[in-house]
């Protein structure tokens, strides 16, 4: 695991050049984003709960994926 800037994943993940990984990582600068920004905001990135739950689900699923495949 690394700890880094939330301005640093988008580059470490293009010079990874991982296309799946990509999606995650924006997928959780979004939700990061989301955080600060709750929803409806003029710089929120979602619009209704429910983009963000299946949003959390596939993040917390890959994590998951990923975990198996280290233990």
């Amino acid at each position: 695991m690394a700890v880094m800037l939330s301005s640093r994943p988008r580059e470490v993940v293009s010079i990874i050049g991982d296309k799946e990984l990509r999606l995650y990582v924006e997928i959780a600068l979004d939700l990061h984003e989301f955080q600060y920004n709750g929803l409806g905001s003029e710089v929120s990135r979602y619009t209704n709960e429910e983009l963000v739950r299946k949003d959390m689900v596939e993040v917390i699923n890959i994590i998951r994926s990923s975990l198996k495949n280290k233990f």
